[in-house]
């Protein structure tokens, strides 16, 4: 499936998860399959994107967020689990929260980058 997938740059032209950090965060690579870090595939979560470039960039304008948007292979698609909080994921504790996922949410067991688009 096509997604769309939120990413960092750093100064050494590398990309990474656009929100997870620490423990959490992944490394993306154009053309080279990603797969969400062990300890969280073992509990359901995997990598996210969009199924919908109109909603990604929209979601993009409306935080004012400093991301890069890839056009991206998304196999594996996975129903949504609940989300949960960032920060404490990323140290490496899953805290769930109420709120739903972003409109156009898509989980994946793999995603590869392949043009950049935004």
């Amino acid at each position: 499936m096509i997604g769309y997938k939120f990413v960092q740059a750093d100064e050494e032209g590398r990309f990474w998860s656009a929100m997870a950090e620490r423990k959490a965060c992944v490394e993306y690579k154009r053309g080279k399959w990603t797969y969400a870090p062990d300890w969280l595939a073992r509990k359901g979560y995997h990598l996210f994107a969009f199924d919908n470039l109109e909603e990604a960039t929209t979601l993009k304008e409306k935080h004012s967020l400093d991301f890069k948007i890839f056009e991206c292979e998304a196999e594996k698609i996975i129903a949504l689990p609940q989300k949960l909080r960032i920060y404490e994921l990323s140290n490496g504790v899953v805290e769930k929260v109420s709120h739903m996922w972003p409109f156009h949410t898509i989980m994946a067991e793999r995603i590869k980058l392949v043009e950049e688009i935004v």
